[in-house]
């Protein structure tokens, strides 16, 4: 239905806004999640987007996890992956609690899914601390594979042909060496690099590394 001006301009008659998008909400609809498949489905998609989300932060949470981390683990050796696991997991049941008392699920129902989220999560904590215990005592309970000295010389990379007795030698040397005590890992870092530098500011000190 059109009405006309007095300057003979048609003019649609308008529908109200509020009609209008009351017939859009009839017209589209959300997919309902009903069955078990559909529920999994929605599972996964939620565990790799706060996965995905948690990796962005994989340095904080590992470097978190080093003022709790045995003195003999650095972050050469460090495991990578656990702390990302563990907050994962944390978060993904901090949001399925959610979910579910949206949805008023049975309070027995919530608390074995707070009680399975907890669980897993302390047992990718405990298994962190476990390969932590396992890097440390490797050098105790197996003899090394190779032993190679490495050194950096005006950016060249060059090393040393080693006899068996000499690898041994460094190998029980190594596996000797105690965390020196008061020496803090910003400390050291800041150390090593000023110590990189000889006292005109112009040529790297060359480094050794033992592997």
């Amino acid at each position: 239905m059109s009405k006309k001006m007095n300057n003979n301009v048609p003019l649609t008659e308008s529908v109200p806004l509020a009609k209008r998008s009351g017939q859009l909400k009839k017209n589209v609809q959300l997919p309902a999640i009903k069955s078990r498949k559909d529920w999994l489905i929605a599972f996964l998609i939620a565990f790799l987007m706060i996965y995905l989300a948690v990796l962005r932060y994989q340095v904080h949470i590992n470097e978190f996890l080093m003022q709790i981390t045995p003195g003999k683990i650095s972050y050469f050796n460090q495991p990578e992956n656990h702390g990302v696991y563990a907050v994962t997991v944390l978060g993904l049941t901090i949001l399925s609690l959610g979910v579910m008392i949206y949805n008023r699920i049975g309070k027995k129902r919530i608390g074995l899914a707070m009680a399975a989220g907890i669980a897993l999560t302390a047992f990718i904590t405990g298994s962190y601390f476990y390969e932590c215990d396992r890097t440390i005592k490797t050098p105790y309970r197996s003899d090394p594979s190779d032993v190679s000295v490495t050194y950096w010389e005006n950016g060249e990379g060059k090393g040393y042909d080693l006899d068996e007795p000499t690898k041994k030698a460094l190998a029980d040397l190594i596996v000797s060496l105690e965390p020196v005590p008061g020496q803090g890992s910003e400390q050291s870092e800041g150390q090593n690099q000023n110590e990189t530098m000889d006292v005109a500011g112009e040529r790297e000190r060359s480094e050794f590394w033992v592997s």
